[in-house]
């Protein structure tokens, strides 16, 4: 049974579809904790906190390519089964445009990690403050991403579909029971009255 648990998920794994939803949160989490270990690095001067942390921001970002590219393949059976095609194809579009984004992160990252002196400094310092803008861009488009998905998040109110009316195959007749006779009370007889 594991085996076969096993071999589902990595089918899964290689299907478009699943793959880039696996892949969309790497960027936005591998900014949000490289960031947060790359400024303990730099302020506790631990030089292995500071270099993980840039190859995670790095690797975060990077994880961009795969991710639009499984997007774009998956594309054209979510536009199957989604009804808001427009905004599905606008936002995979916005995803494709913006990748700069992150690979400036990424670039500078590698720069923080490959440099050293003044200019190991000042990219150390740029991957602070690009890693940041890059983390809220990332949130904000996550939350274009849910926006499609779950228009309540938006506070568009909700399209209650209503459920098909059911229709038995065959009526149900359940038995009528036996009426069972109850005796009823014996009350005397009135004399008849003579006339």
């Amino acid at each position: 049974m594991f085996l076969t648990n096993l071999d589902i998920l990595i089918n899964r794994i290689k299907d478009a579809e699943y793959a880039h939803l696996l892949l969309e949160p790497v960027p936005l989490f591998g900014l949000l904790f490289g960031l947060i270990f790359f400024a303990v690095g730099l302020w506790g001067r631990e030089d292995k906190t500071r270099v993980i942390a840039l190859l995670v921001i790095a690797g975060a970002c990077a994880s961009v390519i795969p991710y639009t590219t499984y997007r774009e393949r998956a594309q054209p059976r979510v536009l199957e089964m989604m009804p808001l095609k427009k905004s599905i194809k606008d936002q995979t579009a916005l995803r494709q445009n913006t990748q700069w984004v992150y690979l400036t992160v990424a670039g500078i990252a590698i720069l923080a990690l490959i440099s050293s002196g003044k200019i190991g400094q000042l990219a150390g310092y740029g991957v602070l403050v690009t890693g940041l803008g890059a983390l809220v861009f990332s949130i904000w488009l996550h939350m274009k991403e849910a926006e499609i998905f779950h228009p309540n998040i938006r506070g568009a109110p909700t399209k209650v579909i209503p459920a098909a009316p059911v229709k038995p195959a065959k009526p149900v007749q359940a038995p009528v029971p036996a009426a069972s006779a109850t005796p009823a009370p014996a009350t005397p007889a009135t004399p008849a009255k003579p006339q």
